[in-house]
């Protein structure tokens, strides 16, 4: 069953800290505390920059606020200028 993304809870979980070939990066993931592993957001920032994954969370959480507004049944329609919006171009 896919999660309603207009009311998923998200919580920001910083996991570790890498050696990467360019330079220390920090793994965070945000999560549905009660989801599933596929209800998982995982990225990396550069170390030490957490208010980058808070912004993320942030933003990810402005969105909803945006879904939660439209009416109910309405689907989000992604902008027509960007189609590509989430998958690759053919």
């Amino acid at each position: 069953m896919k999660p309603d993304l207009r009311t998923m809870k998200w919580e920001l979980t910083f996991q570790a800290s890498i050696d990467a070939p360019r330079g220390p990066i920090d793994n965070w993931i945000i999560h549905d505390p009660i989801g599933s592993p596929e209800h998982m957001i995982a990225f990396t920032v550069p170390k030490g920059r957490d208010d980058i994954a808070d912004f993320v969370l942030r933003s990810l959480r402005a969105g909803q606020n945006v879904l939660s507004q439209l009416p109910t049944g309405q689907r989000f329609k992604p902008d027509e200028a960007m189609p590509f919006i989430g998958r690759r171009p053919h």
